[in-house]
C-alpha cells in the first residue's frame, strides 16, 4: 500500500501536516456519522508513517526492555546540545567553537564513566532473557527490517518536517539490529542514513554497499529510479565532488550542492556513530567513506590534532560555485557565506566527538574503526599514485583516534603507526607531510602522557622510530649512543632497563648494519658500567626495585635482575638473521659471562643456564632450515667461500655458540656443581655436542670435538 501511495501522490504534499503528528490522533473520528468521511490526500502516508514509527519502538522496547527509554533520553539531550552548537553557531559568524561543550562524555549505548576498554562493552541480549524469547526477538527483526528499512527510506526521501524523527527511527533500528546480530538489517540502516547524507545522484563507485533498496514487494525488472536533485530545501554548500580511483577524470561531476536537509542526515549519521559505535562493526567503512565525501564536498581541511576545520578560503570559492549553479538554472535558496561557515564549523566539531568518543569502544569495535580507516588511506593513496590531490580524512582521523586512546596504547598503537610509516613513505608530498606529521603528534604525546605500563609504551616508540629512514634511525642512534655512553651515571637506576632495552632495539634494527654492531657495543659498556658500580646500584636498587620480575626467577637479588635482562638481550641477538649480528652478539655475550660472572649469585647461574641452553636449541634448528644456496652480495662486496651459503654462516654461529657455552662450564665447573641439578645441566651439554659431531660442517665437527676433549676429559676426576 505504501509503495502505491508514494507514487500516485505529490511529493510536495506527501508528508503534509506530519509536524504535529501523534498516534493518537491519526484516526478518523467517525461514530457519529453516518457517511464516510471525506479522507486528505495525505492521510494514508500518515497512518503508514505512525505504523513503521511504532513498531520499531516496539521491537526496540522488546530487545531492550527499560534500557531503551533511558538511552532515549540521554539521545535526546544529545540531540539538544547538538542544536544549541548550531544556533550558537549561526548567532556568532566566526567565532570559532570550543572544543567540547559537555561536561561529561556519554559514551556509546548511553554508558557514562573514565575511559576504559572495558566500559562499554556491547551485550548482545540479556542474558537472563529465555531461549525461546531471545528467538523471537531474532525472528522479529529478520521478519521486518527490509520492509521497514525500504518504508523509512522512501518517507526520508519525501520528507520535510519528520526527517529527524525518521532517521532517528532509523538509528534505533540499526542499533537494535546490531545488538541482536542481524548484520543485514545494521548494514541497511547504515546504508539509509548515508545515502540520506549524500547529495542526490551523487556517485561513489567505492559504496556498492549503498545503492538504493529495491521494493521487497516489487518485481525484480522494476529497479527504483535515483532519485532527483530535491528542490524543497535551502543550499547550504556547493562543492567539488572526491575524486574516485574507479572514475577517469572527465567522468567526474562539476560540482554537487549540499542542502539542509543533507545537514540534518549527516548529523544523524554523526549522532549514530558516536552513541552506537559499538555496534556499528563492519558497517564502519560505509559510514566513514560517507563522512569522508562529505567533508570533502564541504571543503574542510585536516588541522593540528586531527580536526576538520573550514576557512574563508574555501567559502570564497564556495561563492563561486555558487554563482555558476545559479547560472546553470540549478534552482535552490543559497544560505548566506557567513551562516555555512558556522554550520560546518558545527558539524567538524561533531565529527571530533565521534573520533574521541572512541575511547568508550571496547577493543573489538576499536579494531573495526581502525581497519576502516585504514583502508579509506589505501584507497586515498591509490588515488595521490595518479598525481590526482587525495583526501587526508582518515590519516587525519586515524591521529585524533590514536589521541584519544593514549590510555590503551597497547591496542591501537601498532595497528595505526604501520599504516602511518607507509604513508611517511608515498611519493606524493601532501600525503607524506601529513603522515609524517601525525606519527610526530602521535609520539609527542605518547611521552606526554602518563601510562601504567611505560616500559611498554617505550618500546613501542622504539618500534615506531625504527621503522622511519636510514636518516631518523640515524639520528635516534646519535642520542642512544650519547645516554648509553656519556651519560649513563646520569640515567639512574630506574632507566638502566630501558637504555638496555633501547641499545638492543637498535641491534635489531635493519636499516644499517653498522648501527646494529656499535649497539651491541654500547651493550658492553652497559656491562661494564653495572660491573664497576655494582655497590651504588645494589644500594639504590634494594631501596627502590624497580627491575621487573623475570619469569620463574622472582628470587633474584633487583642487581642480579638486571644482569639478566643484559644476558637475555644478548642471547636473543645470537639467533638474529644477520650472520655480523649473530658473530658480534656471540662474542660480547661470552665475554660479559667471563669477565663479570664472578659477581652473579647462585640462583643467577641457574636461571643464566635457563637462557643459555634454549638459545643452543635456536641456533640449532636455524641451522637445520638454513639454505646451502649462495648469497646474492652485489657485485661490489665479495665474500669467503667458507661463508658464502647461510648455512655456513649458521655453522660459524654453531662454532662460537658452543664454544662460549663449553668455555662456560669449563671456567665455572666447580661453582655449577652447586648449582641446581648439575646432572641434568652437564647431560644437556653432551647432547649438544654429540648432536654438533654429526654435522656436516668439518668446522661444527672440530669444534664439538675439541670441546669433547676439554670438557669432559679436563673434569673426568669429578665423576670417578
Amino acid at each position: 500500500m505504501l509503495a502505491e501511495l508514494y507514487k500516485n501522490m505529490n511529493s510536495n504534499v506527501l508528508l503534509e501536516g506530519l509536524t504535529s503528528l501523534n498516534i493518537s490522533v491519526v484516526s478518523i473520528e467517525m461514530l457519529d456519522r453516518t457517511e464516510a468521511p471525506t479522507i486528505q490526500e495525505g492521510y494514508g502516508i500518515s497512518v503508514a508513517y505512525a505504523c513503521l514509527m511504532e513498531i520499531i519502538r516496539s521491537i526496540a522496547i522488546s530487545v531492550e526492555g527499560d534500557e531503551y527509554f533511558r538511552l532515549q533520553e540521554l539521545y535526546e539531550d544529545i540531540q539538544n546540545d547538538s542544536e544549541e552548537i548550531i544556533t550558537n553557531k549561526n548567532g556568532n559568524n566566526n567565532k570559532e567553537l570550543e572544543s567540547t561543550t559537555e561536561s561529561t562524555e556519554i559514551s556509546n549505548n548511553g554508558h557514562r564513566g573514565e575511559p576504559d576498554q572495558n566500559s562499554n562493552v556491547v551485550q548482545k541480549i540479556n542474558p537472563e532473557i529465555e531461549e525461546k524469547e531471545k528467538l523471537v526477538m531474532l525472528q522479529l527483526i529478520k521478519s521486518s527490517w527490509c520492509g521497514l528499512v525500504w518504508g523509512l527510506s522512501v518517507l526520508a526521501e519525501a520528507s520535510i518536517g519528520e526527517l529527524e524523527n525518521i532517521l532517528c527511527a532509523i538509528q534505533t533500528l540499526a542499533r537494535v539490529s546490531g545488538k541482536v546480530g542481524v548484520s543485514g538489517s545494521r548494514d541497511a540502516c547504515v546504508a539509509a542514513l548515508c545515502r540520506a547524507a549524500l547529495p542526490a545522484q551523487y556517485c561513489v563507485p567505492v559504496l556498492g554497499a549503498l545503492g538504493a533498496l529495491a521494493c521487497p514487494w516489487a518485481p525484480a525488472a522494476r529497479a527504483p529510479h535515483p532519485p532527483a536533485p530535491d528542490l524543497r530545501h535551502h543550499v547550504v554548500w556547493v562543492g567539488t565532488p572526491l575524486p574516485c580511483a574507479q572514475l577517469p577524470t572527465g567522468q567526474q561531476q562539476s560540482f554537487v550542492m549540499v542542502t539542509s536537509r543533507h545537514v540534518t542526515a549527516m548529523k544523524a549519521l554523526l549522532n549514530a556513530a558516536r552513541r552506537d559505535g559499538d555496534t556499528i562493526q563492519q558497517a564502519w567503512l560505509p559510514v566513514l567513506t560517507t563522512l569522508q565525501h562529505l567533508v570533502w564536498i564541504l571543503g574542510l581541511k585536516p588541522s593540528t590534532g586531527g580536526s576538520m576545520k573550514a576557512s574563508r578560503a574555501s567559502a570564497d570559492a564556495n561563492a563561486v560555485m555558487s554563482t555558476s549553479a545559479v547560472m546553470a538554472d540549478l534552482p535552490g535558496q543559497q544560505v548566506p557565506v557567513a551562516e555555512s561557515l558556522g554550520v560546518m564549523s558545527a558539524l567538524s566539531a561533531m565529527l571530533s566527538r565521534v573520533f574521541e568518543s572512541s575511547k568508550n569502544l571496547d577493543d573489538v569495535a576499536l579494531h573495526h574503526l581502525i581497519d576502516a580507516l585504514c583502508k579509506l588511506s589505501n584507497e586515498a593513496m591509490e588515488l595521490a599514485y595518479s598525481n590526482r590531490e587525495p583526501s587526508l580524512f582518515a590519516v587525519a582521523k586515524l591521529l585524533e583516534t590514536g589521541l584519544a586512546n593514549m590510555h590503551r596504547i597497547e591496542v591501537m598503537w601498532r595497528p595505526i603507526t604501520n599504516h602511518l610509516l607507509e604513508v611517511c613513505q608515498h611519493p606524493h608530498i601532501r600525503m607524506r607531510e601529513w603522515g609524517v606529521e601525525a606519527i610526530t603528534y602521535l609520539v609527542q604525546a605518547a611521552f606526554q602522557y602518563h601510562h601504567n605500563n611505560p616500559a611498554l609504551v617505550t618500546e613501542c616508540k622504539l618500534t615506531c622510530v625504527l621503522c622511519c629512514s636510514e636518516q631518523l634511525v640515524r639520528s635516534a642512534f646519535q642520542c642512544a649512543q650519547l645516554v648509553a655512553g656519556d651519560l649513563l651515571g646520569c640515567a639512574g637506576p630506574r632507566c638502566l632497563r630501558r637504555v638496555l632495552a633501547a641499545a638492543a632495539a637498535f641491534a635489531r634494527q635493519t636499516k644499517e648494519l653498522n648501527i646494529s654492531l656499535t649497539a651491541v657495543g654500547l651493550m658492553w659498556n652497559i656491562s661494564d658500567y653495572l660491573y664497576h658500580n655494582r655497590d651504588k646500584l645494589s644500594a639504590a636498587l634494594a631501596s627502590d626495585p624497580v627491575c621487573p620480575e623475570l619469569p620463574h626467577h622472582a628470587d633474584l637479588p633487583p642487581l642480579d635482575k638486571l644482569w639478566m635482562c643484559l644476558y637475555i638481550r644478548l642471547s636473543e641477538l645470537c639467533t638474529e638473521a644477520r650472520a655480523p649480528v649473530r658473530r658480534a652478539a656471540s662474542q660480547t655475550l661470552f665475554s660479559c659471562i667471563g669477565a663479570h660472572g664472578t659477581l652473579l649469585s647462585k640462583p643467577a647461574w641457574r636461571a643464566l643456564l635457563n637462557v643459555l641452553f634454549p638459545m643452543l636449541e635456536q641456533v640449532q634448528k636455524q641451522s637445520n632450515i638454513a639454505s646451502s644456496e649462495k648469497v646474492d652480495t652485489g657485485e661490489h662486496i665479495l665474500i669467503h667461500h667458507t661463508r658464502n651459503t647461510a648455512q655456513k654462516q649458521w655453522a660459524e654461529t654453531q662454532v662460537l655458540t658452543l664454544s662460549g657455552v663449553s668455555r662456560v662450564f669449563h671456567s665455572r665447573f666447580q661453582l655449577l656443581t652447586t648449582v641446581g641439578d648439575f646432572q641434568r645441566s652437564w647431560a644437556a651439554l653432551l647432547d649438544y655436542i654429540t648432536d654438533f659431531a654429526l654435522r656436516r660442517s668439518h668446522e661444527v665437527i672440530f669444534s664439538s670435538y675439541l670441546h669433547i676433549q676439554n670438557s669432559l676429559c679436563n673434569q673426568l676426576s669429578y665423576f670417578i
